[in-house]
């Protein structure tokens, strides 16, 4: 504004934004028409009262370092030249929100599957966010660019996402995705077939251990459509052989799957073993011989 008795001072910039835990730094510019120093008193207002809250003395600009105490709060700056004049002008300073992340969530995943994320975010500088998406397990950039992803992990992996907005203390989340073991030998049973009693033994499948995170996983047995046999593992592991017997001529199966603690089959084999009847001799068709007395 301007004075019609010599002194001015003047506000560039009436209103401004910054982002949380900043500060902000006012200046004001001021002219005396007699070349005197002019005394700058910064006021913040407070419900109805303007309360003053820091002064400086320049012959042209005031300075201040506002620290602000509301998401927005409302200035008043009065310039005094000390000789009866006196100028005023106002300013009002908004405050944004801080970022908020919902967090991503994890998941336990077949190999080859893939798991979508979305960042959702709130707060800060919507215009200027800035996503990144990491596997922090093996020190990995997935992506750059994208609020969301989808992602095909081929292990189990940590995964980070980073949200920034040049203006507020970046957000992130992080997640586990755990991935099945590779199944690497699946051969279940030493013996297929043969004649009544038949006794065999079933293996459990092969699998290849992940490092640094290795999987859990149960093996579930069914014979003949039976879930019998519960054998919690992770990827690596071995274990005993299943010894069965089969006393009785028939076709007989059995059936391994691998199941996560989500309940998802990552992987299922069916083996039939066949006892055959055990052949018997039969002489009720031998020709009857007769000897002489």
């Amino acid at each position: 504004s301007s004075d019609l008795t010599g002194l001015s001072i003047s506000n560039p910039t009436l209103i401004d934004t910054i982002c949380t835990g900043q500060n902000y730094n006012l200046k004001i510019n001021g002219t005396s028409a007699d070349n005197l120093p002019i005394k700058f008193v910064l006021k913040r207002k407070t419900g109805t009262a303007w309360n003053a809250i820091d002064s400086v003395t320049n012959n042209s600009v005031g300075s201040f370092t506002i620290t602000p105490i509301a998401n927005a709060t409302d200035y008043l700056i009065v310039g005094d030249d000390n000789c009866s004049r006196t100028d005023s002008t106002t300013f009002r300073l908004l405050v944004r929100a801080p970022m908020n992340l919902t967090a991503i969530t994890g998941d336990e995943l077949c190999r080859n599957e893939s798991k979508s994320f979305s960042a959702l975010v709130t707060g800060g500088k919507a215009q200027s966010y800035k996503y990144k998406w990491e596997d922090i397990t093996n020190n990995v950039i997935i992506d750059t660019l994208n609020a969301s992803i989808t992602h095909t992990p081929a292990n189990s992996m940590d995964i980070r996402i980073t949200v920034s907005d040049g203006c507020s203390a970046p957000v992130n989340s992080t997640a586990r995705l755990w991935v099945a073991p590779q199944v690497t030998d699946s051969i279940l049973a030493t013996k297929l077939n043969g004649c009544e009693p038949l006794s065999t033994s079933f293996f459990h499948p092969k699998t290849a251990a992940q490092t640094p995170l290795n999987p859990s996983f149960t093996w579930k047995w069914y014979f003949d459509g039976i879930n019998n046999l519960n054998v919690p593992s992770t990827g690596g592991s071995t274990h005993p052989d299943i010894p069965k017997n089969y006393s009785s001529a028939g076709t007989y199966t059995a059936r391994v799957e691998m199941v996560l603690p989500n309940n998802k089959v990552c992987f299922s084999k069916m083996q039939s073993v066949t006892a055959y009847e055990q052949a018997v001799a039969d002489f009720s068709y031998l020709p009857c011989i007769v000897t002489g007395k």
